[in-house]
């Protein structure tokens, strides 16, 4: 049976970059996450049935799984469309399940999760990376929004979520023992850094940019302030810091030289970072001295019209995707007005927004859905995992590092996302709970 549950968890943790539905049943994707998350749960209520309610109630994840299902509960009473709220229920619940199932065998299975992450990484990097040569062959890529690579997730910034988040996994990496065998010599795991970071920034997910940015100027200010704390050298402290965040700044400009060198992306990188902050972006236009026309166009189309006789100019130009978030957010808000104490029913956004799209932001999308209940049941959640990550920093590095930098990194991302009903988030929240728990054993100090 121990067999078969790590088996069960390592096959959980490869589907989740699987988020495109593999079946259709009853009108309704079932995506293969969906199918180990129910398993899970019947792993978690078979021990239960076995051993007694504590092998549940021990579980930290069940009670923000009671929480969130309690608020969404009450919140269905002014939901406009009942329906499509319980079945925002029904997968809410599986995703708890799996919560619970990876806080519950994260411990027994941690040798099962660098190796599955690992995996499921490199084969996204990889098609990711291949969507982006197929379009700009010409050819058949698979992606939903042009030169922007979304492997198997249904767009571009889900994949920047995964890879993003995934790579706190691998940030301390001073014990072999932590990684998969094919990570362990320094070579292969600089090329799994390498091919991760690329694919993360052809996605042109800008807030994955940033969480993972925050992720490792966090992650190397904590190992400084873990080895000041164990040794009271500034000295050295300073210098572990600008010898990891140097380490980080390297692979993300060699990354960014590999995407130059062989044209992995045909935007403008520095320019979208850029906009994040000016909400502006350069387009390339098309203009007409004759009519006095001016076009937008995509830059494969510029050779097009310039034997049409355009002048070809860049310009700049409100960016769409900030201006579209803001617009969001206020339409957000406009729900959270409606019922801001009990909320509007899971999905509500949707609803109101004919399915078109959600919050794009987490905390957002909570505060409609389930009311001020939802959304402080995840807020708590979130402000327990970097206290307690605090309380490692001194003796338990990593476990210190990948609560409060991976809970950042979790916090900026849903800044522009709202990842309410997404596989891999509440695969990261149980884990992260699962980091929360003290073991049994003096806590052993690990090397500097």
């Amino acid at each position: 049976m121990q067999k078969f549950k790590q088996i069960l968890f390592f096959l959980t943790i490869l589907s989740l970059p699987i988020e495109l539905a593999f079946v259709k049943i009853g009108g309704r994707d079932i995506k293969f996450w969906f199918i180990f998350a129910v398993l899970g749960g019947v792993v978690v209520l078979a021990d239960w049935w076995k051993k007694g309610i504590k092998e549940i109630t021990s579980l930290k994840s069940f009670y923000l799984g009671i929480a969130t299902i309690f608020f969404s509960c009450i919140a269905l009473v002014d939901s406009p469309v009942k329906s499509f709220s319980i079945q925002q229920l029904v997968i809410l619940i599986s995703l708890i399940t799996l919560a619970m199932f990876v806080e519950k065998y994260s411990k027994r299975c941690k040798k099962k999760i660098p190796s599955g992450l690992a995996i499921g990484m490199i084969l996204s990097s990889i098609l990711a990376i291949w969507q982006n040569i197929a379009f700009n062959l010409g050819n058949q890529s698979l992606e939903i929004m042009a030169a922007r690579p979304n492997a198997l997730f249904p767009e571009p910034d889900w994949l920047g979520f995964y890879l993003s988040l995934g790579l706190v996994f691998f940030v301390v990496s001073t014990r072999n023992k932590q990684l998969p065998e094919f990570l362990k010599n320094k070579f292969s795991l600089s090329i799994f850094w390498l091919l991760n970071i690329t694919a993360l920034i052809i996605t042109v997910a800008r807030a994955s940019w940033l969480a993972f940015i925050l992720e490792a100027g966090v992650t190397s200010l904590l190992l400084a302030t873990s080895l000041y704390l164990r040794k009271k050298d500034l000295k050295e402290a300073l210098t572990a810091f600008l010898k990891k965040g140097g380490a980080f700044v390297a692979l993300i400009l060699i990354s960014i030289a590999i995407i130059q060198i062989f044209q992995l992306t045909r935007f403008n990188l520095f320019d979208r970072m850029r906009s994040i902050f000016f909400k502006q972006h350069i387009v390339t236009m098309a203009y007409n001295p004759i009519t006095k026309e001016s076009l937008k166009i995509n830059l494969e189309e510029k050779e097009t019209y310039i034997q049409k006789g355009f002048e070809i100019k860049d310009a700049y130009v409100p960016d769409e995707n900030v201006i579209s978030r803001e617009d969001k957010a206020v339409s957000a808000w406009d729900i959270i007005k409606k019922h801001p104490i009990l909320g509007n029913g899971l999905g509500i956004i949707l609803i109101e927004t004919n399915y078109q799209h959600n919050a794009n932001n987490l905390f957002l999308e909570w505060w409609a859905s389930a009311g001020i209940g939802g959304l402080m049941a995840i807020t708590g959640t979130l402000v327990y995992f970097i206290v307690k990550g605090l309380t490692f920093i001194k003796n338990e590095k990593r476990k210190s590092i990948l609560l409060i930098a991976g809970t950042l990194g979790f916090i900026a991302l849903n800044l522009f996302n709202a990842s309410i009903l997404l596989a891999f988030a509440w695969f990261f929240l149980g884990y992260l709970f699962s980091l929360t728990h003290v073991s049994s054993r003096p806590p052993s100090r690990d090397p500097g």
